[in-house]
């Protein structure tokens, strides 16, 4: 019997007598290759909020991601003005901070350079975890 070249997976030629034993060690090779690229893959989570005018609002997130993106409207930045941003553990913005469970959105005034929670403006952010 042969083998391929990868994983070493049973290559079964019509005169081999198929073991269920080979079988189901091929079977647990493959899960574990899948399983391991699966956990290599960094995932992404995409959602929305609306901004409710205060001073900030908590976005609530089952984990601190790697890397947030906020946009409203497509844009983060118009001039000095910030609309979100890309955000990350260690570089936060003036209007986006993250926290271990979520992200801090700040500017709920039209005066403020930060303007991550305008009063019903829709916010749409890209988080992700690796």
């Amino acid at each position: 019997m042969t083998k391929t070249t990868n994983y070493q997976l049973n290559q079964w030629a019509k005169s081999d007598r198929i073991m269920m034993e080979d079988f189901n060690a091929d079977n647990a090779k493959i899960d574990a290759a899948l399983k391991a690229n699966a956990d290599a893959m960094p995932r992404i989570l995409h959602g929305s909020y609306t901004g409710d005018g205060e001073t900030s609002q908590f976005i609530p997130l089952a984990a601190q991601p790697q890397v947030l993106i906020v946009t409203s409207g497509g844009r983060t930045s118009q001039g000095n003005i910030m609309y979100g941003g890309v955000v990350f553990p260690t570089v936060p913005s003036e209007s986006v901070t993250l926290g271990e469970t979520g992200f801090t959105a700040r500017g709920g005034s039209a005066n403020s350079m930060a303007r991550a929670n305008l009063l019903n403006t829709n916010y749409q952010y890209l988080a992700i975890y690796w």
